[in-house]
């Protein structure tokens, strides 16, 4: 069973972005909404617990703050998964998603942006920040149900972005 985010929740359609976002709501039952936006474009995906989602994104940008040039993160939904691959140029990171359903090797694009490394860094952070901030740990478990809030990767993220802002 998929989950939509409701009203209220992730993007209002009425924002001016100007820059690149990213929200994460969790459902319930093992379900989540990931959202990128950049430039007017906005892609949302259906996450499932099928992978520990949040861990993996904040664990993939963590690499680039860490001089990695390329990071994946998968995040699963039940098909597809969605591969988030993150390319580093000094200060920016450009960003490709595709979907793949099992059935193509390559899949194919659903979303491109660029923004620079801090940005990227920090919205993903703030997000992990208000997801725990409005859930707790018990929260999410309960509402992630495989896998606890990502703590650690959660924690050291934000420490960078601190340290770099």
């Amino acid at each position: 069973m998929r989950w939509t985010a409701p009203s209220g929740q992730g993007f209002d359609d009425t924002d001016e972005v100007t820059g690149f976002r990213f929200t994460y709501v969790l459902g319930n039952h093992g379900w989540a909404v990931a959202t990128v936006e950049s430039e007017g474009r906005t892609a949302p995906m259906d996450v499932s617990y099928l992978s520990d989602a949040l861990r993996d994104l904040l664990d993939a940008i963590w690499g680039l703050t860490e001089g990695a040039v390329e990071t994946t993160a998968v995040l699963h939904d039940e098909p597809p998964e969605y591969r988030w691959t993150f390319r580093r140029t000094e200060g920016d990171v450009s960003m490709e998603i595709r979907e793949l359903d099992g059935r193509r090797s390559t899949g194919h694009v659903v979303f491109t942006a660029s923004t620079t490394l801090l940005d990227l860094a920090g919205q993903v952070s703030a997000e992990a920040s208000r997801i725990l901030d409005e859930h707790g740990t018990d929260g999410y478990l309960a509402r992630w149900k495989a896998d606890p809030f990502p703590k650690q990767s959660h924690e050291r993220l934000a420490r960078w972005v601190e340290a770099h802002s």
